[in-house]
C-alpha cells in the first residue's frame, strides 16, 4: 500500500447539537465520488461516529492500517480515532445505509464498548441477520425522518441495538470493555476525550466541564482506568499519530500539531518511548 498523500477532514451531514447530534439516510455510492475504478485514495477524519451498512455493490475499503472487500451484508463502525477510504465498482449499484451520531447520542457504557475495541470494527452479517439489520435501519430512518417527540428515545434504543450487534460480529463482545468501567461519569469524560483528544485538554478543563473537582476526578479516573488521565490522553494521541504515520505523508511537525501536542519534540519523545523507535526511523523505514 503506498502512502496517502491527502487526509481530510469531513464534516457532519447535521448540525452541531451536543444533546442529540444523529443523522441516518440511504445513499447510492456508486457514483463518479465513490467509484473511480476502486480509488482508495481519499483518506478522510471526522470528529463524530459513522456506521455503515453495505445493502448492494462491491468495493474496497481502507480502514486504518488494512484494505476489506465489501459485500453486500458487511458493516463497520469508524470512531474519531480511525480513519477510511470507500471506493465501490463502478457501473454497479452500491447502496449503503449511512449513520452519525456522537459519543453522546447512546449511553456512555454502548459508546465504550465501541471505543474499547483495540482493531478496526468490521462485521459481516449473513442473509437472514441482514434483513433484520435493514428492518432495524428502516425503522431509524423514519423516526429520523419523522421526528415525534418520542422519537430521540426510540432512536438512541435502536441505534445501540445495531451498535452492539455489529461489535457482537466483529468480536467476542465479552472481550470488549474494561471490566472495573462502572461510573457513569467517567465514562462520560472517556468519551468526551476520545471525541477531543486533538485539542488543547487538560484535567481542570476537563473537570471543570463536568462539574468535578480535579484532584478526585484524577484519583477516580487512575483507579478506574489504571493509568493516569495525562496518560490516557498522550496513548489516544500517540496511537492516531502511529496510523498518520504509516498512511500518509505529513510531516512530523504537522503530524504532533494534528494530533494534540504542542511541543515536536515532546511527541517524538513519547513516541519512541512507546514503540521504541522514532517517527522518522519508523517511516523511513516503511
Amino acid at each position: 500500500m503506498s502512502k496517502k498523500s491527502k487526509l481530510t477532514y469531513i464534516e457532519k451531514d447535521v448540525s452541531d447539537d451536543e444533546a442529540f447530534v444523529f443523522y441516518v439516510d440511504k445513499r447510492c455510492l456508486s457514483d463518479e465520488k465513490y467509484s473511480k475504478a476502486l480509488d482508495l485514495q481519499n483518506l478522510h477524519w471526522h470528529d463524530y461516529f459513522e456506521l455503515e451498512i453495505i445493502l448492494e455493490g462491491h468495493g474496497k475499503h481502507h480502514f486504518n492500517d488494512s484494505v476489506y472487500d465489501l459485500h453486500p451484508g458487511n458493516a463497520y463502525i469508524v470512531t474519531p480515532i480511525d480513519f477510511h477510504s470507500v471506493a465501490f465498482a463502478e457501473k454497479t449499484d452500491s447502496n449503503v445505509v449511512h449513520i452519525q451520531f456522537d459519543s453522546f447520542t447512546m449511553r456512555p457504557e454502548v459508546t465504550q464498548l465501541i471505543t474499547s475495541s483495540e482493531e478496526p470494527i468490521t462485521a459481516e452479517f449473513d442473509e437472514v441477520e441482514l434483513k433484520y439489520i435493514s428492518i432495524l435501519c428502516d425503522k431509524l430512518i423514519s423516526e429520523y425522518e419523522n421526528m415525534r417527540p418520542d422519537s430521540q428515545m426510540l432512536i438512541k434504543t435502536i441505534l445501540e441495538q445495531i451498535c452492539i450487534l455489529t461489535v457482537r460480529k466483529s468480536k467476542p463482545i465479552s472481550h470488549t470493555g474494561n471490566p472495573n468501567m462502572r461510573d457513569e461519569t467517567i465514562l462520560q469524560v472517556v468519551n468526551y476525550l476520545n471525541n477531543n483528544f486533538r485539542t488543547k485538554i487538560t484535567m481542570k478543563q476537563i473537570a471543570e466541564k463536568f462539574s468535578l473537582n480535579p484532584n478526585y476526578l484524577g484519583e477516580k479516573f487512575q483507579k478506574t482506568l489504571g493509568v493516569s488521565f495525562n496518560s490516557y490522553v498522550n496513548d489516544l494521541r500517540l496511537t492516531y499519530a502511529l496510523h498518520l504515520l504509516k498512511n500518509s505523508s505529513l510531516s512530523i511537525n504537522h503530524i504532533s500539531k494534528e494530533v494534540g501536542f504542542s511541543s515536536v519534540s515532546y511527541f517524538i519523545k513519547l513516541f519512541s518511548e512507546k514503540y521504541g523507535s522514532s517517527p522518522q526511523k519508523m517511516r523511513k523505514n516503511k
